[in-house]
């Protein structure tokens, strides 16, 4: 089965196609195909979070998701968001 896999990187998002056994549950994808994450990282499908016991389906796609950098309902003076989280 292929499952795609998105990856932030210092450079944008990284996507790699990674050909699997079928029958995979999320958990043991992520044992497999991801280093370990990063504190506050997290996997999700398709935006989705999903329990580790979750069976993939050929086609998914699993994204590695780092932690929030803008709150979007933060404004600074000039009414952009701001970069900090969480908000005050």
């Amino acid at each position: 089965m292929r499952i795609f896999l998105v990856n932030q990187s210092d450079n944008g998002l990284i996507k790699k196609e990674i050909v699997c056994p079928d029958r995979l549950h999320l958990s043991e994808f992520k044992d497999q195909y991801i280093s370990p994450l990063k504190e506050g990282w997290n996997v999700s499908v398709w935006d989705e979070n999903r329990s580790d016991g979750y069976e993939l389906k050929d086609g998914d796609r699993v994204e590695v998701c780092g932690p929030l950098l803008v709150d979007p309902n933060c404004k600074n003076e000039e009414g952009r968001n701001q970069k900090t989280v969480p908000c005050q």
